[in-house]
Order: structure tokens, then C-alpha cells, then sequence
């Protein structure tokens, strides 16, 4: 009892919206319920008329052509295509047009022969068993296929192909009452024979029919003996049913909706063909509600049953009314919990900020720490370049001074031969409306010694209707500068000992392009040689019998990755053949990755020159010591006088040949 008392106002409450709610819920539901039957009538009758709209179109067209041949006694095929090729154009559901005239046993050798100018194989033909085409049994009258125009090219390469339409029952009993009432008459539905060249299923469709009379004194005949009489022959359109459907109904709203199609056969005989139509999703007829309305259309001789099938749907606001009211009715209650509660709560409250406020302050505290601590000097600006902030590091640097005058006396600081760059790359910055920029200068640190400092700068954004200010980070980079000095010196150096090397030099690249030479080397070749091109230059001025030489030992070193030595002939710029002895070393990375050759030449012309003379030396005494009259030798001051040299003056003097002694 002490807990109702408590907390009767929210049991009153809670009573009073349920009641509420499901009287509001109970009212609207039967509301919407009458008007969703209304919309789905009249959303069922749109279909019907737009269906029967359809159809009408399609009267139109067969008028049209029926027309096209009143106007002409005689019309060709050519002119038969032509005429009907825009009306198939008109509509995707027209499949094609025919012409079929009425035909006497009499005349059917004329019109086979006449047809067989154009299309070798026609003839009346007719369905055996409903399987097989065969010739055309003999009989008073025909009704063939004479001309067809299809938006299919493989129909239209094929032609007409004599199909006698009075060969079947239906068809001739449409054709004979469109002839007797001279009205445009409608097939039952039925396969589309004339569409078995393009489809391996034959679709269901019907024939649209309009007869055609010979004119008598510009008049139709008005009686049904004149019009059997007249009969000139029938224009047919052929209509696959699904696409008509989808035509007819494309351009309306697709809800829900599932159609059956069907003819209203007599007797109540069960029709060959259902069509079915779900314009969005199937439905359960089990599980749902269905709305059902049913219409009878009439055109061309049939009857044609719509019947339509539609969910009980649009009540989802009905329910969120219900369960609105629900919804609101607890949150009431909740919220008066809450007001009789509201001190415990806000205590609990209070509580929750205390941590959080302690938690923002430790991570504050940690943050400055990080900053303070940072192994680079950090700086912040507002938008006039006042400093807001100085991290310990940079006040390490600078000295301890307050943030509002570090700009002025950071700038005071900077090497005068650094000062214009500094602010020509803040200014340019600025121009760009970049949102960083990076600058390398001098500055002097509180000890006085000049400091390579490299500054990143950040725009920093702000709310301040003011502006942006900046956000910078400074390095000592002195060391770095240092160790690039002297590693500039050494390649200087190093430059300086590889161009007035003795020899030449050169290294490739694993290509075998060259990568870099010596001033030797230059200089030897002249200004013929280019950095870019040695290779082939230099083989330019190898002596023409040394060239296949040195490509063979290269292009085999370079193939095998190995070292290579030869010797050649190579043209000095002031026009003289030198000799040449070149080594070459290849090169690997660490990891044994090939890199190309390092290469040194060495002018050996004199050597080769002096060996010339001692072969040439040796040469002439060999011949002075062969024509000497006698026997002249040299041997050794042994025991057993080994002979050294014998002239050829030995074989006179003692039999024997030199090689004996």
C-alpha cells in the first residue's frame, strides 16, 4: 500500500494512455481498412482501361494498314515492309505483321508461283500432328501466311513461309467471323507459330485479325453474302501476351498487386492458358490478408477475366499510432520515476563529473608533460604571431623569457645572412594558402653559438573570428649539417683523386649502361664521348680488328657476372691508335645482387711498342746467323756444353740438322 501511494500518479497514467491508445487504434484501423479496398478498385480498373487502351492502339494500327491496301489494288512485299516497319516500331509488344489473302483452290499454283520469285521454297503449308509442316492438303479455300514483317531479323531472313491459317481450327474460325461481321476479330490464346524461328519456346499470344474487301463503287459491302463475296484477305498482327501486359501497365504504379489473366471460355470450359503478372513481390496468400476484385474485358470477339490480388498493407501507421500511444504512456511513466527519483539521481550525477573533471585533469597534466618533455622545441601563435605557448625545450634554448615577446626575440636571434629567406617562405606560404611550410636557418642559442635549426610550420585552426594562428616545431639539426659538410668534402675529395687518377676509369649499371667516367678518360676520347652514350662511342674508336674482341669478352663477363681482362687498339683523340689493357671487376650488393662493372684502362702502347722491338732484334739475328758461311752456335759453359742456339750453316758443315743438336 505504501508503494501505491507512492506512485499512484504514474499507475493513473499508465491506465489511462493504454485506454487511450487502443480505443484510437480500434477507430483508425477500420478507416484505413474501407479506404485501401476503395484505392485497390480503383487502382484495379486503371489496369483494366490502360489494358483496354492498349488494345485499342493496336486496333489502330491494323486499320492503318488495312488502309495502306484499300489505297492499292496490288501491294509488293517491298511496300508491304516498308509501310509496317515504323508501326512495329511503335510498340514492343506488335511482334509482326502478315498479310494473308483469301485464296481459291483455283488460283494456289498462281500464288505459289508468284511467291517463289522471292522465296524458292514457299508454299501452302499446314501443321501435321501440330508438329511437323507439310505441304497443304487441297481444299476450296486457303488463308496462307503471304507476307510477314517482324521486328526479329531471323523471321524477316527466313520470309514468309505459307502457313495456312485455315488449316486450324481457331484460326479459321476467327478469320471467318471477322470476315462475316467485317470487324477486327481476336484469336483465342494460343502459341505463336510464327515465332518458333527465334524461340525455342513458343510463347503464348493471340492474332489480331482485319478483313479486307474489295471496294465497289468506292462503298464496303454492308451484307455478310457481299462481304464473303468481297473478301480480299486479312491483315494480322501477332501479340505475345506477357509483353502486351507489360506495355499496358508500365507506366502505372507498381504496387503489390498480382493479376490473373484469363479467357472466359464458354460453357465454363477451363481455359488453355493462365497468365500471371506479380508486379512487385509474391504473395502469401496464407500468411496475408488479400484484397480481390474482379473485371471482364470485352474486345475483338473475346472476353477477358481480370482478376486482382492485393495485401492488406499501409496499416504501419495505424500500429504506430497504437504503439505510439504505448510508447508515450511509458516514457510518462518513466519520466515521473525519474522526477521522484530525481535526487538520488543527481547526486549520482554530480559524482560522474567529479570523475570526469578528475580525469580531464590528469590527462592535462600528462599531456604537458609530454609536451614539456618532447625532444623538440614547440611554439604556438595566434593569428597576429603573439606566442601562446613555449615548451621547457625551447626555453632550455632561449633562455627563460615570457611567450608574448619570444616572436620578436626568437627573430632577433636568426643569422642576418638567414633572416630574408625566413620570411620570404612564411610570406610565400601565406600567398598559397598552404596549410604548412618547412624552413632551414640559423639561430643563436643562449650561449651564443649560431644553431642549425629545421622548423615545421602548421596552421593551426581556431573559432576565433580573428583567425588562425600557428603551430611550429623546431630541431637542432647543427649535428646534421656537420656530418653533411664533411661528407661533401670527402666526395669532393674523392672526385678530385678519381679524375687525375693515372688511368681511366668507368662503371656501368646492370644494364649495361655507363653510369659515370673519369677526366682520363675524357680526355683521352676527346669531347666525342658523352655521359650518356660512352658505351657505343667508345666502341666507335676500338681499331675495327679488335672490335669483335672486346664485344665478346663484355657481353660474356657481363652474362656471367664475372671479371673480364683484354686487350685492344683504341683511337686517342690527336688521331693515334694506343693499346689499351682493360680490367674490369663487377660489382654486388650485399645481398649478391648484381650491379654492373667497374672498369680501369691502362695505356700500354709503350710496353707493347718495346716487345715489338725485342721481337724485331730477335728476328735479325736469327737471319744475320742463318747466312753465315760455316756453322756459328752458342752453348753453355757446362760439363756438357748444352747447346743454346745453332745457325742453319750446321747442316753443311756437319750432316745434321740444328734440331739434332
Amino acid at each position: 500500500m505504501k508503494l501505491l501511494r507512492k506512485y499512484f500518479s504514474v499507475w493513473f497514467v499508465f491506465g489511462l494512455g493504454f485506454t487511450v491508445s487502443i480505443l484510437a487504434f480500434s477507430q483508425l484501423h477500420s478507416v484505413e481498412t474501407h479506404r485501401r479496398q476503395l484505392e485497390f478498385r480503383s487502382a484495379v480498373s486503371e489496369r483494366a482501361e490502360a489494358l483496354r487502351d492498349e488494345l485499342n492502339l493496336y486496333f489502330s494500327i491494323l486499320e492503318a494498314m488495312a488502309a495502306f491496301f484499300y489505297a492499292s489494288d496490288h501491294v509488293g512485299e517491298t511496300e508491304f515492309n516498308t509501310f509496317s516497319t515504323p508501326l512495329l516500331v511503335q510498340r514492343d509488344s506488335l511482334q509482326f505483321l502478315e498479310w494473308v489473302p483469301y485464296v481459291r483452290h483455283t488460283q494456289r499454283v498462281y500464288y505459289e508461283h508468284e511467291a517463289q520469285a522471292h522465296h524458292p521454297n514457299f508454299q501452302f503449308t499446314e501443321y501435321e500432328n501440330a508438329q511437323q509442316l507439310v505441304t497443304a492438303s487441297e481444299r476450296d479455300t486457303y488463308f496462307p501466311v503471304y507476307y510477314l514483317h517482324s521486328r526479329d531479323e531471323k523471321i524477316n531472313a527466313y520470309g514468309a513461309n505459307g502457313f495456312d491459317l485455315g488449316s486450324e481450327g481457331q484460326r479459321l474460325a476467327t478469320l471467318e467471323a471477322a470476315r462475316d461481321q467485317g470487324q477486327t476479330m481476336i484469336t483465342p490464346w494460343l502459341p505463336l507459330l510464327q515465332l518458333q524461328r527465334s524461340q525455342a519456346v513458343l510463347p503464348y499470344g493471340f492474332l489480331m485479325v482485319k478483313p479486307v474487301y474489295r471496294r465497289q463503287k468506292d462503298q464496303l459491302p454492308s451484307t455478310e453474302a457481299d462481304r464473303r463475296q468481297q473478301l480480299r484477305g486479312f491483315v494480322v498482327g501477332g501479340f505475345v501476351l506477357e509483353d502486351l501486359i507489360k506495355n499496358a501497365f508500365h507506366h502505372l504504379d507498381q504496387e503489390a498487386f498480382r493479376f490473373q489473366i484469363s479467357e472466359v471460355m464458354p460453357n465454363g470450359q477451363l481455359p488453355a492458358f493462365v497468365y500471371h503478372h506479380d508486379t512487385k513481390q509474391a504473395l502469401d496468400e496464407e500468411n496475408t490478408i488479400l484484397l480481390r476484385s474482379q473485371q471482364i474485358l470485352g474486345f475483338g470477339g473475346r472476353e477477358w477475366q481480370l482478376v486482382a490480388f492485393a495485401p492488406m498493407t499501409n496499416l504501419l501507421w495505424v500500429w504506430l499510432v497504437l504503439f505510439g500511444g504505448m510508447s508515450f504512456t511509458l516514457l510518462v511513466c518513466l519520466h515521473l520515476l525519474m522526477l521522484l527519483n530525481r535526487n538520488s539521481t543527481i547526486q549520482k550525477e554530480m559524482q560522474h563529473r567529479q570523475q570526469i573533471a578528475a580525469a580531464l585533469a590528469k590527462q592535462e597534466a600528462e599531456f604537458r608533460q609530454f609536451v614539456n618533455h618532447a625532444p623538440v622545441m614547440l611554439w604556438m601563435t595566434n593569428a597576429q604571431g603573439v606566442c601562446l605557448l613555449l615548451n621547457d625545450t625551447l626555453r632550455e634554448f632561449v633562455g627563460n623569457i615570457a611567450p608574448e615577446s619570444f616572436t620578436q626575440h626568437w627573430q632577433d636571434r636568426i643569422h642576418p645572412e638567414d633572416l630574408e629567406d625566413y620570411h620570404a617562405i612564411a610570406q610565400q606560404a601565406a600567398n598559397t594558402n598552404h596549410q604548412s611550410f618547412h624552413r632551414v636557418y640559423r639561430v643563436q642559442r643562449q650561449d651564443k653559438c649560431y644553431r642549425w635549426i629545421a622548423e615545421t610550420c602548421i596552421v593551426r585552426p581556431t573559432e576565433d573570428a580573428l583567425g588562425s594562428g600557428l603551430i611550429g616545431a623546431c630541431t637542432d639539426i647543427t649535428r646534421r649539417k656537420e656530418m653533411e659538410e664533411a661528407l661533401r668534402t670527402r666526395e669532393a675529395e674523392f672526385q678530385t683523386f678519381l679524375n687525375h687518377a693515372p688511368v681511366m676509369l668507368w662503371m656501368s649499371d646492370n644494364k649495361g649502361t655507363n653510369a659515370m667516367f673519369n677526366e682520363t678518360l675524357r680526355h683521352f676520347a676527346g669531347l666525342r664521348i658523352k655521359e650518356t652514350d660512352l658505351g657505343e662511342n667508345w666502341i666507335a674508336l676500338v681499331h675495327p680488328q679488335d672490335v669483335e674482341l672486346c664485344r665478346r669478352v663484355y657481353r660474356r663477363a657481363f652474362a656471367l657476372h664475372e671479371d673480364y681482362h683484354m686487350q685492344y687498339r683504341c683511337l686517342r683523340v690527336d688521331g693515334f691508335y694506343r693499346w689499351i689493357a682493360e680490367t674490369g671487376a663487377a660489382r654486388f650488393t650485399p645481398q649478391g645482387e648484381f650491379l654492373g662493372f667497374t672498369a680501369a684502362c691502362y695505356d700500354i702502347t709503350k710496353q707493347k711498342e718495346a716487345q715489338h722491338a725485342v721481337q724485331e732484334s730477335q728476328r735479325m739475328l736469327k737471319t744475320l746467323m742463318s747466312n753465315l758461311p760455316g756453322m756459328a752456335y752458342r752453348c753453355q759453359n757446362d760439363e756438357q756444353w748444352l747447346m743454346e742456339f745453332v745457325s742453319e750453316g750446321c747442316q753443311a758443315v756437319t750432316g745434321y740438322s740444328p734440331d739434332t743438336f
